[in-house]
């Protein structure tokens, strides 16, 4: 009898080691998205300012830049829309693509205010990145920490 005790705590302990296993390669693996995410956040801000100068800069633009540019602004719109649920940061995304979009189709003319206007909605456009990346950012990093305290898996900070 005391061999099938031996063989079930044997069976617990193993077990026990396979979870914790999981649990720090699924910590490492939302680590990983985090720092995706991060990066991947420098790289829109840096795409968003280059497409508002070039918005600023539309009548040097040749056709084929302003197919690129509109291109461009419709990727960027997309991937923040799909980063976000939030339906007031949607109609922000939503808004501040449209001025763009106006000005790339010629529908608008820039003058002195509207520039002005652009470059304060760039401004607010990449504080609407940072934020939209940090909430999921923080939602991940509130994840590894669930998942630390259900295991008490001790993970790098």
């Amino acid at each position: 009898m005391s061999r099938g005790l031996a063989g079930v705590v044997v069976l617990f302990v193993s077990a026990c080691w396979v979870l914790a296993d999981q649990k720090k390669t699924e910590i490492a693996t939302i680590r990983a998205q985090i720092k995706e995410l991060q990066a991947e956040e420098k790289a829109t801000t840096k795409a968003v300012r280059a497409q508002y100068e070039s918005v600023l800069q539309v009548g040097k633009l040749t056709r084929a830049q302003l197919e690129e540019g509109k291109a461009a602004l419709r990727n960027q719109e997309k991937a923040l829309l799909a980063l976000t649920a939030e339906s007031d940061e949607r109609k922000s995304i939503r808004d501040q693509s449209d001025l763009l979009w106006r000005v790339l189709n010629g529908d608008v003319r820039l003058d002195n205010v509207l520039m002005e206007r652009i470059r304060k909605q760039e401004k607010a456009h990449v504080a609407l990145i940072h934020a939209v990346y940090s909430a999921k950012i923080k939602e991940l990093q509130h994840l590894i920490h669930a998942l630390e305290q259900t295991g008490h898996v001790k993970g790098r900070k």
